[in-house]
């Protein structure tokens, strides 16, 4: 089984069309005739497209093998080495729209506006043109992440990237991190607040059905597969959601050695408990006698603990996010604990830590506990 073999750049009819293939080629197709292009000379043919269609006819431009000769009156003519394509002006009006939007699709981003039920086309590009990637989106550092896909005009079309969307700067770039081996039409979910994503499944680059899942840190950037989970059923195609509350995963069906109309269901445990602690927060020698410790936490049912110290952590007081504390005694050493508790089946989300203190402010951020997937 295989990603289908061309994947539709544009199209003027059934006779004049413009595709892509898995060997790294962009066709066009243009009545009889089929021009074939690697992915960079037709990009170099578009910008030859772009230069006559700004110039006054006659004009001709080239770039290595490639030339464009625009005629007002007469044939205009696509030449590529010793092959040439005839077209009359109008024709040739045609075929420079077409061009236009399939150099457009190798590689454009799309932002969907919800509100206004807009769609708009980004000024910055993917790094490579990808289709079929698994997709997430990360809350904590407001980026969306790639992972696999395909590109019918690479050397190797089935991918193993990830690629990382940043949402404020609307920018791309792929991470050194790669998926351990090519993929495409996987699916992924992300936990929310917690910049871990799980990517499932999927189809490989030999045409089979991948059963692995993989785990990605958004912290570290790294990637790494599951030990203790695999799926009884590999699969790619298959439609993924995450319901938070019961920190598991859904899968509905999806496509094996044959068509799958099953449910799957992922569920993940966390640790009972897991801490956070700072080292000192004040000036050294600076004498701290009350502090206000403020949060922004999801509970989601469980509980976390917070404490404060003055004396280095030799001594914590109990403290609850907004009251303002008062120390026994002063201290010089100040410092803050979390301590974060679950049943296994959730765990709390702190997202920001504020510490005042003899009027200083200091904003701390830090990760909640680490999943564990069974």
């Amino acid at each position: 089984m295989r990603a289908p073999s061309f994947m539709q750049l544009a199209r003027i009819d059934e006779r004049r069309f413009i595709t892509a293939c898995r060997h790294g080629l962009v066709h066009v197709t243009w009545g009889r005739i089929t021009l074939r292009f690697s992915r960079e000379e037709f990009k170099r043919l578009g910008g030859l497209v772009e230069r006559a269609a700004d110039a006054l006819p006659p004009d001709s431009v080239h770039d290595g093998a490639l030339r464009v000769t625009y005629r007002l009156d007469e044939d205009c003519e696509l030449r590529v080495g010793p092959l040439a394509l005839l077209l009359p002006p109008a024709e040739f009006q045609a075929f420079i729209q077409a061009v236009r939007e399939a150099v457009h699709r190798l590689d454009q981003i799309l932002a969907y506006d919800p509100v206004q039920d807009r769609v708009t086309t980004l000024p910055s590009t993917l790094p490579t043109a990808t289709a079929y990637a698994a997709a997430v989106y990360d809350q904590v550092r407001n980026k969306i992440y790639l992972f696999g896909g395909w590109n019918p005009a690479a050397a190797e079309p089935y991918l193993d990237q990830i690629v990382a969307f940043d949402v404020a700067s609307e920018t791309a770039t792929i991470l050194s991190a790669r998926l351990p081996s090519r993929r495409a039409k996987a699916a992924a979910v992300g936990i929310p607040g917690e910049g871990t994503a799980y990517i499932i499944g999927g189809l490989h680059e030999q045409g089979f059905p991948l059963g692995d899942v993989l785990r990605f840190d958004a912290a570290t950037g790294t990637l790494t597969t599951t030990e203790d989970v695999r799926l009884a059923y590999p699969r790619y195609a298959e439609a993924a959601v995450y319901v938070p509350d019961q920190a598991t995963a859904y899968l509905f069906g999806g496509t094996s050695y044959y068509g799958l109309g099953d449910v799957v269901k992922l569920h993940f445990a966390y640790p009972p408990s897991e801490s956070a602690q700072s080292v000192r927060v004040n000036v050294p020698g600076e004498q701290v006698h009350q502090a206000l410790l403020r949060v922004d936490q999801m509970l989601r049912g469980a509980i976390v603990d917070y404490s404060l110290s003055n004396d280095g952590g030799q001594t914590w007081a109990s403290v609850q996010p907004g009251m303002k504390h008062v120390f026994a005694s002063a201290g010089s050493d100040l410092r803050w604990r979390a301590v974060l508790s679950g049943n296994g089946e959730t765990t709390p989300i702190v997202n920001t830590l504020i510490l005042t203190y003899n009027g200083i402010e200091q904003s701390f951020l830090f990760l909640p506990a680490i999943l564990k997937a069974h």
